[in-house]
């Protein structure tokens, strides 16, 4: 098994090697089509900033002398996140030592179990109890609900961001 995963390295390795000696740059990227830019955290929405320097040369200026050049602000939500790792090839994802695709990783789908198999603690007589996992899948399909009338009756995009935001308390 061991020999298996260094011969996997190695090849990879060697391959990248390969590629760049066939198509040398600048940068040593040589499957870098885009455009170079730094990623920052969004503050105030879920998603991140990716700031697009339409310039050759972009990579090699100062934060100062970026304003004279063209740039452009890219939002990744996780929909286009998970559109961007759809299309990310298996040679890609070999490259990048991933066992799995990446796409996998984003949970789009959440399980929830019948009430009949849920369980429930029956405390001081006739009072019943739900354990945190169903109170927690309550609450997530609640917030659902909300954000699919929110969604269906407004176009108000701050109000949907901010039941987004409350999706990641409920998974922490």
């Amino acid at each position: 098994m061991v020999c298996l995963k260094l011969h996997s390295y190695y090849k990879s390795s060697l391959v990248a090697q390969w590629n760049k000696k066939l198509a040398p740059q600048s940068d040593g990227a040589p499957f870098r089509t885009g455009f170079r830019g730094s990623v920052k955290k969004a503050v105030s929405m879920l998603g991140i900033l990716h700031y697009r320097v339409k310039s050759k040369d972009a990579g090699m200026v100062s934060e100062d002398l970026r304003a004279p050049y063209n740039v452009s602000n890219d939002i990744l939500n996780p929909f286009r996140v998970l559109s961007l790792f759809k299309r990310m090839t298996d040679e890609d994802c070999e490259l990048l030592f991933l066992s799995d695709r990446p796409d996998n990783l984003i949970i789009t789908n959440v399980a929830v179990p019948p009430i009949a198999i849920r369980p429930s603690v029956i405390m001081d007589g006739s009072q019943s109890n739900e354990n945190d996992i169903t109170e927690r899948l309550k609450r997530i399909i609640q917030q659902n609900a909300s954000v699919s009338q929110e969604l269906s009756t407004s176009n108000s995009l701050p109000k949907c961001l901010v039941h987004c935001g409350l999706w990641c308390f409920y998974f922490k």
